[in-house]
């Protein structure tokens, strides 16, 4: 559901609609900056520091387990 809105408003589909394109502007955003972003580099830190399950530090930030495993693995946030 989410992906059809997200091509009628940038007008891959229902092309003949008029009005303006929306576009976000993903390309160079990471950290606090993205839109998306759930936490913040201090949190980041934190959970690198955390001798805590990944589990529950997921239930704490409110983001998924493997996210957990991803920021102390490096493979998201990288740049902290």
């Amino acid at each position: 559901f989410p992906v059809t809105i997200g091509s009628v408003k940038q007008r891959v589909s229902w092309r003949h609609l008029e009005g303006e394109v929306v576009r976000h502007e993903r390309i160079g955003q990471r950290g606090e900056i993205c839109y998306a972003a759930k936490i913040t580099a201090a949190d980041v830190l934190a959970i690198r520091a955390s001798n805590e399950s990944g589990r529950q530090l997921a239930t704490m930030y409110g983001v998924s387990p493997q996210s957990i495993t991803d920021i102390r693995k490096r493979r998201s946030w990288k740049h902290i």
